[in-house]
C-alpha cells in the first residue's frame, strides 16, 4: 500500500483494526476501520475494553503528530 501521508494501523491479535492517517490538507487525523474488509478468523473475538482501545488511538494520534512536526 502507498500512502503519501503519514499513517499508522492498529491492530489487536495479529487482526488489523483500523488505520489512522493524517491524508486531509488541513492536517485532521482521521480513523478508518477495516471490519469489513478484512477477514477475521473464528476463534478472533472482537471485544477489548474500550478505555484501553481509546489510549491506543489516542497514543497513536501523538505519534503521528509528533512524526509530522519533524517533517
Amino acid at each position: 500500500m502507498d500512502f503519501e501521508s503519514l499513517a499508522a494501523e492498529i491492530s489487536f491479535n495479529s487482526q488489523l483494526l483500523c488505520r489512522i492517517d493524517q491524508e486531509r490538507v488541513d492536517g485532521v487525523l482521521e480513523i478508518e476501520f477495516f471490519h469489513l474488509t478484512r477477514a477475521i478468523e473464528a476463534e478472533v473475538k472482537m471485544k477489548f475494553s474500550l478505555p484501553e482501545f481509546l489510549k491506543i488511538v489516542e497514543d497513536t494520534c501523538s505519534e503521528l503528530r509528533e512524526t509530522s512536526s519533524w517533517s
